[in-house]
C-alpha cells in the first residue's frame, strides 16, 4: 500500500540574508550557507531582467527576475543533498545540489506548468517513501498534460510521474526507478481473459472508435519524449507497442480515448506482439472513468493471437487506459502489445440491425445511432440503402451522415449521390452542404450535371470549395441543353479564385454558341479581371456566330459590363437595327457609352427617334442626351416631348432639355401636361437647369389639391433646391393636407417632405408651421420629419 509522505527525516536548513533586507526597490539580492557536506555558499541576484544562480564558484543563469527563494537539505543515507526553489514570475525553478568543494547540480527543472495547453508539463520533485523500506526516497519525475492516466491531472496534487527517477543512496547520483502507480485493493479479484471470443461472430471490431492518446514510455523513445501508441488500433498485426522503460516494464502504461461514449462497452481484447521476444505480461490493470479493473491474461497466448474479457457490465467511458502489473518476464523482454481492441453490442450479433433501426426514431437517440453507424466501416452500406426506399425524411437524413462518414469509399459516394438527389429538398440539401463539409469535390462535380436545385446548389459549393477543378464541371453543364443562369453565378466565382483561363480556350473550340454566350454573361459581370479577361475571350469567339435572339441578348449584356471594343463594335452597331424591339433599345445604349462610336451613335440614335416602339425612342432620346443635343437634335427631341403619344416618350423628351436653356419653355410647358409623369419629369428638368422662371407654374402644381404625390414631391424638390423663402405658405398648403382627418397615405409622405424643406428653410415662419404641426397627435410622417430637424442641412442666407 501506498505510504502518505512522513515528515522530513532530513536537516532544513532555511535560506539567511547577510545584512539588511534590501529597499523594495533595490535589486533582489538572496544569500545563504547551505548546510550540505561539505557546505557551500548560495546567492540569487537579478541580473539584467535573468536569475543568476552562485553555486560557490558555480554559476547558472535562469530565465526571469527572482522574486523568492527557498531551500532545504534533503539526507538520503550518506548524502545531503540541497533543494532550492526559485520563483521568477511565473517561473518555479528548481535545483538540485550536492555539495563538495565544488558543488555539483544533479538536477535542473521547472516546477510550474508551461507549453502550450494541452501539452504543458512540469517537473516534481518529491521526498517521500515510495518504495515501502520505511525510509524517505528522492524522487525527481516528470507530469505531461498530453500523458496521463484517466481521471488524473498533471496540475493535480497526485499527477501521472513519467521518467521516474531517485537518488542513489550509494552512488548519489539519480537513477531510473519502476514506481506503482495504483494503490493495492485488498481482496481485489483478477477477471481473466480467454483465448476464446465471449461471442461466436466476435471478430475485428465494427465500431472503430478507440483512438490513442499517450504512453509512459516506448521502445526506441524511451520514457521523455514517447509518441502515442498508433500501433495499437492500425489494423496491422505486423505492428506494435513496446513500452521503453529501462527496467522491467512493470506499471509502464498507454491511454487511449473511446470516442463514440454513448456507445457502451462490452469486450477488449489485446492482442500479443508477433515478436516473440516481445513479453507478454500476466496481469494488467484496465482504468476507465468511474474506476479499474484486474484482468488476467492467459499465459499460453501464442504471438499475434488475441486474449478477450468480456466486462461485467457495460461500461460508458470515455477513456481507457492499461497498466503492465508487475510480472516476471520470458527473457527479461520489453513488454509489449500488438493491438488494443473495444468491443461494443454492434458485435454482438444483431447490434448492427438493432442501430439502424434506432434510426427511425430520430431525435437524439438516432442521432447517437447514426454516430455510431458512421464508424462501423463500409459494410453498413448496403444493409441501409436497402433500408431507404422505405425511410421517412428525418431518417434519410441521419443516414446520410453515415454515407458522408464513409467516403472516399466507392459506395459510399453512390449512397451519398442518391441522398442528394433525393426527392426531399431537406434530404438533398443535407447530403450536399455535407459533401461540402468534407471537401467531396468529386462527389460535387458529378452533380454539377444534374439540372435543377441539387446540380445548382453542387455548382455553387465546389465553385468556392476548389475552383480550380470547378471550372470544368460547370462548364460542361453550361453546354448541357437545360436553361441554368445559376451556373453563370458558379463560374463567375471559380473564375475569381483562380481557375485556369486556359481552360476556356479548348472549350470554345467545341461549345455551342448558346453555352459560350450563356458563360460569357456570368463572367462579364466580375470585379476581378481575370474573369473579365476571360469574358472578353468567350465574347470576341462567339460575336460572329450568335443567330439567335437569346444568344445575342446575353452577348449584347456582356458586352454592357465590358464596354464596347474593336472585337464588338460591329456585333452591336448591327443589334442597333435588330428586328427585335428590346435589342434595338438596349444596343442603343450600350453604344452610346463607347467613346470611339459617339459619330455612329449618334447616326443611329437620330433615325431611332422615328422607331415605331416608344421604348426604342426613349433610347434615343437618352443616348443623345448623353451624347449632347446638337443642332436640329434639339428640335426633334422638344417635339417629341411635347406632342409624342406615349408618356414615357414625352417625359424622356423633357429630361433630355435640361441643358438646353431655349428649349426650357417647352419644358415649362410640360407642366401642365395631361400625365403626372410628364409634369413631374418637368419639374425635374426646370431644377437641373436652374430655371427660377418656373416657380409660378411649380408652385401651382404643389397647391393644387388635385395634383399626383409624385408630382407635388418633385416641386418641394424643387424648393429645397433652390431655398426658395417665398415657397413657405406653399408648403404650408401641402401640410394642411397631411393634417385632414381623412389624409390620404401618400399626402401623409409628401407632408414629411415639406417639413424637412420648412425645416432646410429655416424662417421664423418657416419653422413656426413646423411647430404647429408637430403637435400631440400629429401623423407619425410629420413628427419623424419634425424630429430629424438637428440633421437637416440649413439653406445657405
Amino acid at each position: 500500500m501506498l505510504r502518505s509522505s512522513p515528515l522530513l527525516f532530513a536537516a532544513l536548513a532555511f535560506a539567511t540574508t547577510a545584512g539588511a533586507q534590501p529597499a523594495p526597490d533595490a535589486p533582489f539580492e538572496h544569500r545563504a550557507r547551505v548546510a550540505t557536506r561539505p557546505a557551500f555558499s548560495l546567492v540569487v541576484r537579478a541580473n539584467e531582467g535573468r536569475t543568476r544562480v552562485e553555486l560557490g564558484r558555480t554559476t547558472r543563469d535562469l530565465p526571469g527576475a527572482p522574486e523568492a527563494v527557498r531551500t532545504e537539505v534533503v539526507r538520503i543515507g550518506r548524502h545531503a543533498i540541497a533543494k532550492i526553489e526559485i520563483d521568477a514570475g511565473t517561473r518555479r525553478h528548481v535545483l538540485l545540489v550536492r555539495g563538495a568543494r565544488a558543488p555539483e547540480v544533479l538536477f535542473e527543472g521547472r516546477l510550474d506548468l508551461h507549453g502550450d495547453r494541452g501539452e504543458r508539463r512540469r517537473d516534481l520533485v518529491l521526498v517521500e517513501d515510495r518504495t515501502g523500506d520505511g525510509q524517505d526516497d528522492l524522487i525527481v519525475a516528470q507530469a505531461d498534460e498530453a500523458r496521463t492516466l484517466c481521471g488524473v491531472s498533471a496540475a493535480g496534487e497526485a499527477p501521472t510521474l513519467l521518467s521516474v527517477r531517485a537518488l542513489d543512496p550509494r552512488s548519489g547520483t539519480l537513477q531510473p526507478v519502476t514506481l506503482r502507480r495504483l494503490p493495492e485493493v485488498e481482496g481485489e479479484r483478477a477477471i481473466p481473459a480467454t483465448s476464446a471470443a465471449p461471442h461466436e461472430d466476435l471478430a475485428d471490431p465494427l465500431v472503430r472508435a478507440l483512438a490513442v492518446a499517450s504512453t509512459s514510455s516506448s521502445a526506441g523513445a524511451g520514457t521523455e519524449f514517447a509518441p502515442p501508441p498508433l500501433a495499437l488500433v492500425d489494423q496491422d498485426p505486423a505492428t506494435d507497442w513496446v513500452e521503453g522503460h529501462p527496467g522491467d516494464g512493470a506499471w509502464e502504461f498507454v491511454t487511449a480515448r473511446w470516442t463514440a461514449p454513448d456507445l457502451p462497452l462490452r469486450a477488449l481484447a489485446l492482442q500479443r506482439s508477433a515478436r516473440p521476444e516481445v513479453a507478454w505480461p500476466a496481469e494488467v490493470f484496465v482504468l476507465h472513468d468511474g474506476g479499474r479493473l484486474r484482468v488476467a491474461l492467459p499465459a499460453d497466448t501464442a504471438p499475434g493471437a488475441r486474449a478477450f474479457v468480456e466486462l461485467p457490465q457495460p461500461l460508458a467511458t470515455r477513456c481507457l487506459a492499461v497498466i503492465v502489473a508487475p510480472f516476471e518476464g520470458e527473457g527479461g523482454g520489453h513488454v509489449g502489445f500488438a493491438a488494443l481492441d473495444a468491443y461494443t453490442e454492434v458485435d454482438f450479433g444483431g447490434g448492427l440491425e438493432a442501430l439502424m433501426a434506432r434510426l427511425a426514431g430520430g431525435g437524439e437517440r438516432g442521432a447517437i445511432a447514426a454516430r455510431v453507424l458512421a464508424r462501423v466501416g463500409p459494410e453498413v452500406l448496403a444493409p441501409l440503402l436497402a433500408r431507404w426506399p422505405d425511410m421517412p425524411p428525418a431518417e434519410r437524413i441521419l443516414a446520410t451522415d453515415v454515407f458522408l462518414a464513409q467516403l472516399p469509399n466507392v459506395d459510399a459516394r453512390e449512397a451519398v449521390l442518391r441522398a442528394a438527389t433525393d426527392a426531399d429538398e431537406r434530404v438533398r440539401a443535407h447530403a450536399i452542404e455535407g459533401a461540402e463539409t468534407r471537401g467531396a469535390k468529386d462527389v460535387l462535380a458529378e452533380l454539377v450535371a444534374v439540372p435543377g436545385g441539387p446540380g445548382d446548389d453542387a455548382a455553387l459549393r465546389l465553385a468556392r470549395l476548389a475552383p480550380r477543378e470547378a471550372a470544368a464541371p460547370i462548364l460542361a453543364a453550361i453546354a448541357g441543353p437545360d436553361e441554368r443562369p445559376v451556373l453563370r453565378r458558379a463560374l463567375r466565382q471559380a473564375y475569381e479564385q483562380g481557375a485556369p483561363a486556359s481552360l476556356i480556350l479548348g472549350w470554345l473550340q467545341q461549345a455551342p454558341v448558346r453555352a459560350r454566350a450563356h458563360a460569357a454573361l456570368g463572367l462579364a459581370s466580375s470585379d476581378a479581371a481575370p474573369a473579365l479577361e476571360v469574358a472578353r475571350t468567350l465574347v470576341a469567339g462567339t460575336v460572329e456566330h450568335a443567330l439567335d435572339f437569346p444568344e445575342r441578348w446575353r452577348l449584347l449584356r456582356a458586352v454592357e459590363h465590358l464596354g464596347v471594343g474593336a472585337n464588338t463594335r460591329a456585333f452591336v452597331r448591327t443589334q442597333t437595327e435588330a428586328e427585335e424591339w428590346m435589342m434595338r433599345a438596349s444596343a442603343l445604349e450600350v453604344f452610346a457609352r463607347c467613346e470611339d462610336c459617339a459619330d455612329a451613335a449618334r447616326e443611329r440614335a437620330r433615325a431611332l427617334l422615328r422607331d415605331e416602339t416608344p421604348r426604342v425612342r426613349v433610347a434615343a432620346i437618352e443616348a443623345l442626351a448623353q451624347l449632347g443635343l446638337e443642332g436640329r437634335e434639339v428640335e426633334a427631341v422638344a417635339t417629341l416631348g411635347r406632342r409624342d403619344d406615349w408618356p414615357r416618350v414625352r417625359a424622356a423628351g423633357i429630361r433630355a432639355l435640361a441643358r438646353t436653356e431655349r428649349a426650357l419653355p417647352v419644358v415649362r410647358a410640360a407642366m401642365t401636361d395631361p400625365s403626372r409623369r410628364v409634369r413631374a419629369a418637368a419639374i425635374r428638368t426646370a431644377t437641373e437647369a436652374g430655371d427660377g422662371g418656373a416657380w409660378e407654374r411649380i408652385r401651382a402644381r404643389i397647391e393644387d389639391d388635385g395634383e399626383w404625390p409624385e408630382v407635388v414631391s418633385a416641386g418641394i424638390a424643387h424648393v429645397r433646391a433652390t431655398c426658395r423663402r417665398d415657397a413657405v405658405e406653399t408648403l404650408e398648403v401641402v401640410v394642411q393636407r397631411a393634417l385632414r382627418p381623412d389624409a390620404w397615405a401618400p399626402d401623409l409622405d409628401v407632408a414629411g417632405q415639406a417639413i424637412v424643406a420648412l425645416l432646410a428653410i429655416g424662417t421664423d415662419d418657416a419653422l413656426a408651421i413646423v411647430r404647429h404641426a408637430n403637435r400631440e397627435g400629429a401623423p407619425p410622417a410629420i413628427r419623424m420629419a419634425a424630429e430629424g430637424a438637428d440633421s437637416v442641412e440649413r439653406c445657405a442666407p
